[in-house]
């Protein structure tokens, strides 16, 4: 395998670095969810897993780190999940998911 980095600039590096992104667990469940809009729904409090596909499924939010309330936002619901934040779509709220 070649690699073709090192003649990049260091802002396209980066964004090819983000392509690739992982991210653990524990940093997972602390990210804020926001929608496309930039509302703040809350944070990543659990998530479900489906064991055969290994894919996320649903996310449960809470608006706060106190509030019993909760709810569920689909995998296939979240738009894009960033360094600090995951992003939803804005269809979220009009469905009255949140």
């Amino acid at each position: 395998m070649i690699n073709c980095c090192f003649n990049l600039p260091y802002s396209a590096l980066q964004t090819l670095i983000c392509f690739n992104m992982v991210i653990g667990l524990q940093k997972l469940l602390r990210l804020p969810v926001y929608t496309e809009s930039g509302i703040k729904l809350g944070r990543i409090f659990d998530l479900e897993l489906d064991v055969a596909t290994q894919a996320v499924m649903r996310y449960l939010v809470r608006p706060n780190f106190l509030s019993t309330k909760s709810f569920l936002i689909a995998g296939a619901q979240v738009k894009e999940i960033k360094n600090d934040r995951v992003v939803v779509y804005d269809s979220v709220l009009k469905a009255g998911l949140a």
